[in-house]
This record gives structure tokens, sequence and C-alpha cells, in this order.
């Protein structure tokens, strides 16, 4: 299925128009081996590099990756499921000063990408396509479990590219 990306609301639009709104699994597929490429390509002495005191670390990006496609891939969940309202919202900057990504290395979190990514490829390839349509709100924003996955998708795209023109020049 096609999603016009003006019938997403913000502010997941930004995440959104980061992603073709085409097919979820096939999205989310690409920009999985995209993800792997960047953290594969970056030395572990990088982790824990900041190109400004008060940004995350290289370390601290994937691991917010790791933790925002939990957290989508769960209201995905929710929301196909049945659940019409999400009332809670997580604080990003909280889960980076609790995660402990300076005590992990940039390979480990590779592999724990991979699998989180294969997990969320079986959870969207269980949605029936009513499920993938299934439509709640998130902190007041209508959603769907598929607009969900491809915020993922917008998500990682984002951090890409920041980490690309920020961290890696």
């Amino acid at each position: 299925m096609s999603i016009n990306s003006d019938s997403v609301s913000q502010p997941y639009q930004k995440y959104f128009k980061l992603a073709t709104g085409k097919d979820v699994l096939q999205e989310l597929r690409t920009s999985g081996f995209r993800t792997q490429e960047l953290i594969h390509g970056i030395a572990e002495s990088k982790a824990g590099f900041r190109y400004e005191p008060d940004k995350w670390t290289i370390g601290e990006v994937f691991e917010h990756l790791l933790d925002t496609e939990r957290v989508f891939a769960y209201r995905a969940l929710l929301f196909a499921r049945g659940e019409t309202v999400i009332s809670y919202s997580f604080d990003q900057d909280m889960f980076a000063k609790n995660a402990n990504s300076s005590g992990r290395s940039l390979s480990k979190m590779a592999d724990e990408l991979m699998r989180l990514r294969s997990s969320a490829l079986d959870l969207f390839g269980s949605f029936s396509p009513a499920a993938l349509q299934r439509q709640g709100t998130l902190n007041g924003v209508e959603m769907t479990a598929e607009i969900m996955g491809f915020c993922i998708v917008g998500h990682e795209a984002h951090h890409r590219r920041i980490l690309e023109e920020r961290y890696l020049k």
C-alpha cells in the first residue's frame, strides 16, 4: 500500500517524508542495510565522539535508534491489535542518559540493531492489511500501525544523515 505524506500528522511527518510510503517491509529492509553499512564503517575508537559538547556521542545515537525502534514497533503493535489511544511518550534524553552506551561496543550495537530489525520485519510481516490500517491516537496525533513502521524508517534515515553530516565528515 502507498500512503500520501499529507495524510500523516505532525510531528511524525518529518520522519514519514524520509520514507517513500510505499512498502513498509521493503523500506524496513533497505533502511536496516543502510544503517548496518554505516555503523560497520565507523571505528570503535569513534564511539565516544561528540561533534559539540552538549550533543550525544556516536554510541548514544545508535543506542537511541535501538530504543526508538523498540518504542515505535510497540506502538505499531498496540494499534494493530486494536488499541485506540496511546497517551504517553518517552523521554529520549532520559533514555540516552540511562542506556550505558559508553559501556557497549559499536559492533555489539550493530548486532543488536540487526536482530531488532529482523524482529520488526517479523512483526510488520505478521500484520494483516487490516491490522496495518488500524488507527489510533498517539499523544493526540492520528496514526496507523503502518505509519509507525514508516516512522521507524524515517527516524533512522534522519539520524543516519546527522551522523554522516555532523559526526563523520
